[in-house]
């Protein structure tokens, strides 16, 4: 549940576009940062 001050969007889009989105600190969200990433090492390591 969001906290009274905190402003949230939720878009769907690409998952390439969400990595590069981080990349380019549009998302700075730590949560969403470190689940990104993730998901990137598991396709890189052909766990995905």
């Amino acid at each position: 549940m969001p906290e009274e001050t905190e402003d949230l969007t939720i878009r769907k889009l690409p998952f390439a576009e969400a990595y590069r989105m981080v990349k380019e600190y549009q998302i700075t969200d730590s949560i969403s940062v470190a689940a990104i990433q993730k998901v990137q090492l598991m396709v890189l390591e052909g766990e995905l």
